[in-house]
């Protein structure tokens, strides 16, 4: 998978170029 992180975004994607899976992601400073 490749994994992309954009902000508070967290996107999974699989060899083909497709999207699998988008996580939220939450971190307090």
């Amino acid at each position: 998978w490749i994994v992309e992180l954009n902000q508070k975004t967290r996107q999974y994607w699989s060899k083909d170029n497709q999207l699998l899976y988008i996580e939220n992601v939450v971190m307090p400073l």
